[in-house]
């Protein structure tokens, strides 16, 4: 992979899931500056653009796995049942894990760690919101973007919704994917970046390597659906509304 001072954060971090982890240790939350190029974020932070690259190169040529797969080409449906099975998927599995696993370590470890209380109570509420969030995607947005795409290959008239345009769901998806940033951010401030204290256990160090874990699947979870999904159903029915117009 051949990476550009040029190219978008978001777009590294789609290509290279791994670069996710050397933009932390570098100072960079590339959640928040996905739309940044690589030169610029590093000017902002004052750190040699190529001394980064170095970074990104390197873990990029250890990383195991096959190649990322191009998703803006994808279909719609494709990359929806990708997001649902990956990274869905993932979400449940890893909420309930990470429930039960901060409640151990709150109980061995809130009184000496004040701030594992605001972790637990930020993540707890961030999973009850978010699995609220997956199913609003799963039954109502994505059937609907599903039959968008099914009517273009059809040569139909796009549906309409109750709701009037797409555009306006994926707007309150929008907004709850960044109130769910913004308590994962937190969340990172309290722990230190993830870093296990000197009195910590094996509970402790699992802890908070499952919430890096959560933390990076998040970002690459959300950059599929704000940056790939979300823009192409948006254009998908404005272009199908421009048809019907022409038409008509």
């Amino acid at each position: 992979m051949k990476i550009e001072p040029s190219k978008r954060i978001a777009d590294i971090v789609a290509e290279a899931p791994v670069s996710v982890s050397v933009f932390e240790r570098f100072g960079l939350d590339s959640g928040r500056t996905g739309d940044f190029t690589l030169d610029l974020a590093c000017r902002d932070i004052g750190v040699p653009v190529e001394k980064l690259l170095r970074s990104l190169e390197e873990a990029v040529a250890c990383s195991a796995g096959a190649p990322p797969r191009e998703w803006s080409e994808a279909s719609l449906t494709g990359l929806m049942n990708h997001i649902v099975e990956k990274h869905h998927g993932y979400c449940r599995e890893e909420l309930a894990r990470l429930e039960q696993l901060l409640g151990t370590v709150v109980r061995k470890y809130g009184e000496r760690h004040a701030e594992l209380r605001r972790v637990q109570f930020l993540f707890l509420k961030m999973g009850n919101d978010l699995k609220q969030h997956l199913l609003k995607e799963e039954q109502t947005l994505f059937p609907m973007i599903a039959r968008m795409e099914e009517a273009r290959s059809r040569q139909a008239a796009i549906p309409r919704f109750p709701f009037g345009t797409i555009a306006n769901p994926i707007r309150m998806m929008i907004l709850e994917h960044d109130t769910g940033d913004k308590e994962l951010d937190e969340i990172r401030k309290l722990s230190s970046d993830y870093q296990v204290p000197p009195d910590g256990d094996a509970d402790y160090r699992e802890l908070l390597q499952r919430l890096r874990d959560f933390d990076q699947d998040m970002k690459q979870h959300v950059f599929l659906e704000n940056d790939r999904l979300f823009p192409r159903a948006i254009a998908l029915e404005e272009g199908g509304v421009a048809r019907a117009s022409s038409h008509s």
